[in-house]
């Protein structure tokens, strides 16, 4: 049975990385194979530099290598990346002699290994409910911990540790997934974690997270990333709201591991009904450990102002660790316990 696969690149000033990004595709070791077609929509959000031009140069070379290039423009304003990849999947969809089967999303600055579609296409056939992402390499040693993250991080986890700061467990620019978890990106423009926001609705909807374990995208990073217009208060303010939803309200109470900003921001940001679960904090700190409670003022409730606080080889089941994970010795300390994350304990920072 043919399939078909979509790929969706968004476009705005990616004059420098076009040629090897679109390279990158004709080189898919898939496109040899007859019983999937592939095509690429590309939608260019008001680009100011030579972006449309170089689009226009492969639209002959993409005809050559058999696949459909489908192209489309905004030549008023830019509106952001979520507007873009909406708009390139509304491209593609618009060719109604096909059904698009696939959709692999490809940033304009990054690069696909040769195998990456045929080996998430696998992949994705088997679990049609996933988002499926892949291992990747970057440039920059400035986000090594990251990489790391996101390319070790256990299959088990990858819809338990949604919470931290890092953001989606498989990084935007590595997403395959099937036709049925399409959604539609949020278009609130610079400044909108759309990825997360699509993340986090996908879990909502009973969707599902896997990783082909290889490294089959380029990921760039540089400082025009979108990434760098997103504020640490919107991702709390997306992350908070799914983590009480998903883990706090099923739970009867809890203790927070970090007695620190970190930890006293969480508890100050719960409802009231939710603050009321917390029953202590635990911490290695001696200069927070010898008052023997965690000063929380300003709040509406008698029990916020006053928290025991324990050492952390006092720590019960269940509780959140509210600490930055690459803190030095924080994971040694954690080892030394027999507890499973996503059971006995959860990650929120």
């Amino acid at each position: 049975m043919l399939e078909h696969v979509a790929v969706i690149v968004p476009v705005y000033n990616g004059a420098l990385w076009l040629d090897e990004c679109f390279q990158s595709i004709i080189g898919q070791t898939v496109l040899s194979n007859t019983d999937v077609r592939t095509m690429v929509s590309v939608y260019n959000d008001a680009s100011t530099d030579e972006s449309a031009a170089i689009i226009d140069s492969w639209k002959s070379k993409f005809l050559l290598t058999n696949v459909n290039l489908v192209v489309r423009e905004n030549f008023d304003r830019p509106k952001g990346v979520g507007y873009a990849r909406n708009e390139a999947i509304k491209g593609v969809r618009m060719q109604k002699q096909y059904e698009i089967d696939y959709f692999c999303f490809l940033d304009c600055d990054d690069v696909m290994m040769p195998g990456r579609v045929e080996n998430q296409l696998q992949l994705c056939r088997e679990f049609k409910d996933a988002i499926v992402g892949c291992q990747f390499t970057r440039n920059d040693n400035a986000t090594s911990r990251f990489t790391e993250w996101c390319n070790e991080l256990p299959e088990d986890l990858l819809e338990t540790q949604i919470y931290t700061s890092h953001g989606p467990t498989v990084a935007m620019p590595t997403w395959f997934l099937h036709k049925s978890r399409l959604l539609k990106f949020s278009e609130a423009g610079k400044g909108t974690p759309e990825d997360l926001i699509y993340f986090y609705q996908h879990l909502r909807n009973g969707g599902k997270v896997k990783r082909v374990e290889e490294k089959l995208m380029f990921y760039r990073y540089h400082p025009s990333n979108t990434t760098f217009s997103i504020t640490s208060e919107t991702i709390w303010s997306l992350k908070l709201p799914i983590f009480i939803e998903r883990v706090l309200n099923k739970l009867e109470s809890f203790g927070i591991w970090g007695a620190g900003k970190l930890g006293k921001h969480f508890f100050r940001s719960l409802s009231e009904s939710v603050r009321h679960k917390v029953t202590e904090f635990y911490d290695v700190d001696e200069s927070k450990l010898k008052h023997g409670f965690v000063n929380l003022p300003y709040l509406p409730d008698d029990k916020s102002k006053w928290v025991p606080i324990k050492h952390v080889t006092m720590v019960k089941t269940p509780f959140v660790i509210c600490l930055k994970l690459n803190l030095l010795g924080f994971e040694e300390i954690l080892g030394q316990f027999d507890f499973v994350e996503g059971k006995d304990y959860w990650i929120f920072n």
